[in-house]
């Protein structure tokens, strides 16, 4: 079976999973602590949109298929036919990188390199389409994604801060 005749799926970076699940959990546990004191409220709303991002992260998923390629999040979904791309590009901002896929929709879709795997995804991609089709820069990323590491640390420092407000709730400091 060649590679473009198989089905690949792609998530978001297999370690980023643990720290965001545990952030998750911790402020869920802290919620419980907080569900009779005037702070509950405030509490819940200032942790509802991280609740939405993590949830979020956790499930986005790109199906690579026959017909073309599957963005799917949280609430919705899309799909880009491979006969309707019309150009692969990319653009690099620090360790970021974006590969920009330009269809006949009115924007274009943004795939980045907190996607586990996203250099074999790239590479998945480029093979698919024809030559013209992609720029040379979005072809240099099949052989030098930057390592992204930023993500997994944020959300690791998020995951102890919530532990630490959590360990001080529960040793009566609040």
């Amino acid at each position: 079976m060649a590679e473009s005749d198989k089905n690949l799926e792609f998530r978001v970076d297999l370690r980023i999973i643990p720290p965001v699940a545990l952030s998750m959990l911790l402020g869920s546990w802290i919620i419980v602590l907080e569900r009779h004191t005037d702070r509950f409220l405030l509490l819940l709303l200032i942790l509802a949109p991280f609740y939405y991002l993590g949830a979020e992260i956790l499930a986005r998923k790109i199906l690579l298929h026959s017909k073309g390629i599957t963005i799917k999040k949280l609430f919705r979904s899309s799909e880009i036919m491979w006969k309707d791309i019309s150009y692969i590009d990319c653009l690099k901002a620090g360790k970021k990188v974006f590969l920009i896929i330009e269809s006949g929709s009115v924007k274009p879709n943004l795939l980045t390199n907190t996607l586990g795997q996203f250099q074999i995804l790239v590479n998945s991609i480029i093979q698919r389409l024809p030559p013209d089709k992609v720029s040379e820069s979005a072809r240099d990323l099949v052989t030098d994604v930057p390592n992204k590491f930023g993500p997994l640390l944020q959300t690791w420092a998020i995951s102890l801060l919530l532990g630490a407000i959590l360990l001080g709730k529960l040793m009566g400091y609040g």
